[in-house]
């Protein structure tokens, strides 16, 4: 006659379990940053293809009128553009879009000219949503141009150094839904820079990642910046790496 025995099932030591729940703290330490930085990075990637968009539309623009669109237009300016409309209205025909451009409809909505990495929605009935802002001595605001005014709209190959000049960058978009259309804050905009030395001064206002603040810069991907500069390329930089010779067309 046989008989049998069985062994008692061991158990986890409390010791081994507390070091299991240790690196499986240390591992999700590592990934969730990780994929929040590859989330991060894809949509930066979205919105650099946003702004290479935008910077086709506007050289298209510029060669069939022969001068770069305005950042907004006033009636009889002169543009020929409607009055009380922005720079995504009029770019729309180059972008592919159809329907109406009337700036209290939603059909002049653009995906193009919303940031994925926008801080605030804005409301879903906003008729405008913007957060790119254009260069504002390159696309000017016809309310602000007089037979003076360095602000007059810029024809075709006016603009010196169009590699270095930026178009475009990730720009305000407030909780309103409010945008600026162009980043007229920054001051260097207006400014003549006579030598290599100060065009290679970083810009005093760089801006930061406040939505609120007006006409300014934002750095909305992990710390840095999307633009795209006069002769379609598109770029990023962090705060700081701003230059003169990035804002100045007067050097």
């Amino acid at each position: 006659m046989s008989c049998s025995t069985s062994r008692p099932v061991r158990g986890f030591t409390l010791i081994e379990l507390l070091t299991v729940i240790a690196i499986i703290g240390i591992l999700a330490a590592i990934i969730i940053p990780t994929v929040g930085r590859v989330r991060e990075s894809a949509k930066s990637a979205v919105c650099k293809s946003n702004l290479r968009q935008l910077g086709l539309a506007v050289q298209m623009y510029a060669n069939e009128r022969g001068f770069y669109p305005p950042a907004q237009a006033t009636s009889n300016g002169p543009s020929g553009e409607t009055g009380g409309q922005v720079w995504i209205q009029y770019l729309r025909p180059y972008l592919g879009a159809t329907g109406t451009t009337d700036a209290n409809s939603k059909g002049a909505k653009s995906a193009i000219a919303v940031c994925p990495s926008r801080l605030i929605e804005p409301p879903a009935d906003q008729t405008l949503r913007i957060t790119y802002s254009a260069h504002p001595r390159v696309m000017p605001d016809e309310n602000a141009i007089t037979d003076t005014s360095v602000k007059r709209l810029v024809r075709l190959g006016n603009i010196p150094r169009p590699t270095e000049v930026i178009l475009m960058a990730d720009g305000t978009q407030r909780e309103d839904g409010g945008s600026n259309s162009t980043f007229y804050s920054i001051t260097e905009v207006d400014q003549t820079t006579s030598s290599d030395a100060a065009a290679d001064t970083p810009i005093a206002t760089p801006g930061d990642s406040d939505p609120q603040s007006s006409a300014y810069l934002r750095y909305r991907h992990n710390g840095t910046l999307n633009v795209v500069f006069v002769d379609g390329h598109v770029g990023n930089f962090r705060k700081g790496d701003i230059l003169r010779r990035h804002i100045s067309i007067f050097y």
